[in-house]
């Protein structure tokens, strides 16, 4: 369930980041905020999706939960969110600065548990779940590249990291089946 959600939320952000665009319209202003609402709320699915492979401690779970709640008001109770282009003021960057570390800690809560729940695991499952840590550590230095570099290399540069980040978890989940076997398939 954790996962679905995990990835539900994603697809979701993809899905309203489909309709039409129409500077300082509220009902833009509020499909903006759902999807930083929904990118805020990623990196937690992903942390409880993790949990199912190993337990954590039992004060980790409410203090992560208080933390994205925080963030979800925050985001809720911004009065602008900059376009492209725009000026970043200090309340900006002091979101995105919170939002970007919520996410690298999550992200790294995540795929430690992941990583240590492989280690117990035969190396066919071992080799999926660590997939999956990687793919959380490389989302999460997409991110991090993103909101720290300007230029169209550095968007370029988060844009490829991303794309092997989903790839990569794709293949952890549901391996194609030329990964499957390898042998069989020669």
């Amino acid at each position: 369930m954790w996962a679905a959600c995990t990835f539900g939320a994603l697809a979701l952000v993809e899905l309203l980041s489909l309709a039409p665009s129409r500077p300082h319209h509220l009902i833009e202003r509020g499909l903006v905020r759902a999807e930083l609402v929904l990118l805020v709320l990623f990196p937690y699915l992903m942390f409880r999706f993790t949990r199912a492979f190993r337990r954590v401690r039992r004060r980790a779970p409410e203090a992560l939960g208080a933390l994205t709640m925080g963030l979800v008001g925050w985001t809720i109770a911004l009065p602008a969110v900059p376009r492209s282009g725009d000026h970043w003021g200090t309340e900006w960057l002091a979101y995105v600065a919170a939002f970007v570390g919520h996410w690298v800690l999550l992200s790294a809560v995540a795929a430690t548990s992941l990583w240590r729940a492989g280690a117990d695991q035969p190396s066919v499952a071992r080799r999926r779940v660590r997939l999956m840590a990687s793919a959380a550590g490389v989302l999460a230095l997409a991110l991090v590249v993103a909101a720290t570099g300007t230029g169209s290399a550095v968007s370029l540069g988060a844009q490829a990291a991303a794309a092997v980040s989903v790839a990569t978890f794709l293949i952890g989940f549901a391996p194609p089946r030329i990964f499957r076997n390898p042998l069989k398939n020669q």
